[in-house]
């Protein structure tokens, strides 16, 4: 699954934006005005993050993968772990 998740490139890259805000915004070193726009920053991505439906991406990514024929175990498992035409159902989740 995390394999499919990290396919998408835009949800991925906005967590950890999200991340790194929240951890600058918690280490209480900022300036009032880099607080500000900190927080800015972190509701327009948090925006971003819910105009993509990132909250919903791995649940349908289990559905596409169950869909698919990967059982639980299979789905949480590595990838590495998998069969060449295993490894194919997983580049068609993409």
């Amino acid at each position: 699954i995390s394999e499919v998740l990290n396919s998408d490139v835009k949800r991925r890259l906005l967590l950890e934006e999200e991340e790194k805000l929240i951890e600058d915004l918690n280490e209480g070193k900022l300036e009032e005005a880099c607080w500000n726009n900190t927080l800015i920053k972190l509701q327009e991505v948090g925006d971003e993050l819910l105009c993509i439906g990132a909250d919903g991406a791995e649940s349908k990514a289990r559905q596409i993968l169950t869909g698919l024929g990967f059982s639980k175990d299979m789905q949480d498992g590595k990838v590495s772990t998998l069969s060449g035409g295993w490894c194919v159902r997983v580049s068609l989740a993409y």
